[in-house]
């Protein structure tokens, strides 16, 4: 398994504090970082109420219930399984919005398709993936 990376463990973290601490204040979570000693002081902002992690918290909220019980590996398997149900979120739109069943069907595989691209596409910045996004995208 790859190492985390980039800000994934301060989300980790911020994850920690929610399954853990049952709450936002994240100087704690930080304290106990069993994954690596981060610069939390520059990824955080301290108020009179406690110390707050400056990335947003949807990812760790969804995440913590499977980061307390299974650690980094079980957040993986749960981000995947949510990248997993974005097909069936665009099949499910598509018909609600009165798209026919195939139509809405082939919606549902391109998107199946581009989950790559959908979903990592802040992390992505290799020429191999520009060039796959240009080719996908009919530019090239």
């Amino acid at each position: 398994m790859s190492p985390l990376g980039g800000d994934e463990p301060h989300y980790v973290i911020i994850a920690d504090a929610i399954a853990r601490d049952h709450s936002m204040r994240v100087r704690t979570a930080y304290a106990r970082d069993e994954l690596e000693k981060l610069d939390w002081q520059n990824q955080t902002q301290t108020r009179a109420n406690g110390t707050f992690s400056l990335h947003n918290i949807g990812i760790a909220a969804l995440i913590a219930p499977a980061f307390r019980w299974f650690g980094v590996r079980g957040a993986r398997v749960m981000l995947a399984a949510v990248a997993g149900c974005i097909p069936f979120l665009f099949f499910g739109i598509a018909r609600t919005v009165g798209i026919r069943r195939g139509t809405a069907a082939g919606l549902a595989f391109c998107c199946s398709l581009s989950l790559p691209f959908l979903v990592a596409s802040a992390q992505m910045r290799t020429p191999g993936t520009v060039t796959a996004t240009a080719c996908c995208s009919g530019s090239a």
